[in-house]
């Protein structure tokens, strides 16, 4: 039996690990591009990020780790980059933005 600092692995890692859906509505994620001033792309990226790292455990149950997970997210998208968010930051002023 696996005590409370071992991690139990799949059986077979050789076959993709099933973490679960992310569910995004077009219509509201171009509502908020909009509101946002951003690119629809731009927001599918923020809304797809944020969602797996819900599935990879993440969550915000108060404004640290709110602040800890869009980091996350930001450096996430930042990773994928090709043009499309240049400039993208999601906080109120540039300041506040680490990449």
């Amino acid at each position: 039996a696996a005590t409370e600092t071992e991690i139990t692995l799949p059986p077979d890692l050789s076959e993709p690990l099933y973490l679960g859906d992310i569910i995004i509505s077009l219509d509201t994620a171009l509502k908020q591009a909009q509101e946002q001033k951003h690119a629809l792309i731009v927001e599918l990226a923020w809304l797809s990020s944020h969602g797996l790292l819900h599935l990879l455990g993440w969550d915000h149950p108060d404004d640290q780790r709110l602040q800890q997970m869009l980091e996350k997210q930001q450096e996430l998208i930042h990773s994928l980059d090709a043009g499309y968010f240049d400039g993208f930051c999601p906080y109120s002023t540039e300041e506040d933005c680490l990449i």
